[in-house]
Parts: structure tokens; C-alpha cells; sequence
């Protein structure tokens, strides 16, 4: 999951190599505007489709949850990147006891 247009997204690779939706369901969604792309995949830069997880009907968000939690943690801190520059983002992040700190704390290793 990541945080695309100030939207949560999950990649197409995600939701189906996680057995979340099925490619002809992927296909059949995205073309009839079920589901809104937040960006598609392929071109020069090799990216891959991301989907707007808002816009998953209500089973495959349950899903989306269950299989990859802490997406309200990736939806805050691209939130707190894209709105802090640097240098307050260090002071807001130094005070003892800050949200950031919590947050952060809080997230696995690898989001850190």
C-alpha cells in the first residue's frame, strides 16, 4: 500500500498476488468504473496500477485490511511527508511525547 494523490492506494500486484481479487474480476471492475485507478500501470517507468482502496467495494476492503493492517498508518505518515518540510517536520517529531513519535514508534521496522 502506498499513498498516491492523497489517497491510500494498494498496487494491482498486491491485490492479486494476495488473493484478494482475481485479474478477470481486477479487469472487469476497473473498465465498468467499479473501482477508481488512481494511476495505471506499465509505460516507460515500468509502474504498476494502483487502485484508490476507498473506492474497493466493502468485502474487498475487509480483505485489503485483513491481509496488509496499519493502512491508516501509511495513510498519516505520506500525509505528514508531503505536509512538513524537513526541518519542522525534525522539531515537530523531537517534542517528547509527539503524535510523530508515537506513530512511529508504532510502525514495524520496515515503514520507518
Amino acid at each position: 500500500m502506498e499513498f498516491f494523490d492523497n489517497k491510500l492506494c494498494i498496487s494491482f500486484r498486491e491485490l492479486v498476488d494476495g488473493g484478494i481479487m482475481t485479474v478477470p474480476n481486477y479487469k472487469y471492475m476497473a473498465s465498468s468504473g467499479r473501482i477508481k485507478v488512481a494511476r495505471r500501470g506499465g509505460g516507460a517507468k515500468g509502474n504498476g496500477a494502483l487502485i484508490v482502496i476507498d473506492s474497493l467495494p466493502t468485502s474487498y476492503k475487509e480483505k485489503v485490511e485483513e491481509k496488509y493492517p496499519g493502512g491508516n498508518a501509511v495513510l498519516l505518515r505520506g500525509w505528514i511527508i508531503s505536509n512538513y518540510e524537513l526541518p519542522s517536520l525534525s522539531l515537530w517529531i523531537g517534542l517528547p511525547g509527539s503524535p510523530a513519535i508515537r506513530l512511529l514508534t508504532s510502525l514495524p521496522e520496515s515503514m520507518r
